[in-house]
């Protein structure tokens, strides 16, 4: 089964929807760690200090304005693997293990023999 990087963007910020975004990000990442599918785990946010006590690599997002695609680009060359994902804090599913690996079961189904 191949090792998989998985690619956060939480944008952080301090009103209540940001702040329940990034928990439940954080929720997720305690999550994946647990699946031996899920090699890194990258966030990128432009509040790093909410993440310096989690179990992930942290990418601090550039000042000001810049463009998803490029940034997207920037990380999946600096992570490459043999399988990436990206979620948004916004769009991140929270998920029990036993549904998480259910998840990769139907996402990197094992090799058939050759």
């Amino acid at each position: 089964m191949p090792k998989t990087t998985v690619l956060l963007f939480d944008r952080g910020g301090r009103d209540l929807v940001s702040r329940a975004r990034t928990a439940c990000a954080k929720a997720v990442v305690e999550s994946l760690r647990k699946l031996p599918e899920v090699s890194t785990i990258v966030v990128a946010t432009a509040e790093p200090q909410e993440w310096r006590d989690f179990p992930c690599v942290l990418e601090e997002d550039p000042p000001g304005n810049w463009h998803f695609g490029a940034r997207f680009g920037e990380l999946i060359e600096r992570y490459r693997q043999s399988a990436s994902f990206i979620w948004q804090a916004a769009q991140v599913p929270f998920f029990r293990r036993r549904t998480g690996k259910s998840f990769w079961a139907r996402s990197f189904p094992s090799p058939t023999p050759s």
